[in-house]
């Protein structure tokens, strides 16, 4: 369909002017073809075809790192140089295996049971009697756990941010 500034194919208005060269030639089987104006300073390939075969002969394209080189890289990102460092804080975090066969040996222990209102099964949490975050070495001792409802864990000095203000009585003294 002709328009008022050329011929509209696709969408796309194409000029009338006799002089505009549309094709480029191809950078591996140097056959000419034509292109889309806006494609003319970035197409090098007439097919898939071509450009696949040109970056599988290019060495450069596929490049390995020397044995040596890989090394380098790896000192460079390790610990405070890595970007995901986070001033070494730990990532410790509950639902480990561990974690989850230390849960599981308080529930059997104290059977199911609400260690404070006696609450038999519902919704039960195995709380850590001194905080997580504080004692990390307590984490999974057995006798650090005890089985309660959810109810009576939020009223507990350790439940979630209340831990970090938690002070042990031997430190007030």
């Amino acid at each position: 369909m002709a328009g008022k500034y050329g011929e509209t194919i696709l969408g796309y208005t194409w000029s009338k002017h006799k002089n505009l060269d549309r094709s480029v030639v191809c950078n591996s089987c140097n056959k000419k073809f034509e292109v889309s104006p806006y494609r003319l300073k970035t197409a090098k390939f007439c097919s898939l075809k071509c450009r696949n075969k040109s970056y599988s002969e290019d060495k450069s394209y596929h490049r390995q790192h020397s044995d040596k080189t890989k090394k380098i890289l790896s000192l460079m990102s390790r610990g405070s140089k890595n970007h995901n460092w986070c001033g070494g804080v730990s990532r410790d975090r509950h639902g480990g295996y561990l974690y989850i066969r230390w849960r599981i040996a308080v529930y059997k222990r104290d059977s199911y049971t609400c260690q404070d209102c006696g609450q038999l099964g519902g919704k039960l949490n195995a709380d850590h009697i001194k905080p997580w975050s504080k004692f990390p070495s307590l984490r999974l001792v057995l006798s650090n756990g005890r089985t309660l409802c959810e109810d009576c864990h939020r009223k507990t000095d350790t439940y979630g941010f209340k831990a970090r203000f938690y002070q042990l009585a031997t430190n007030n003294i």
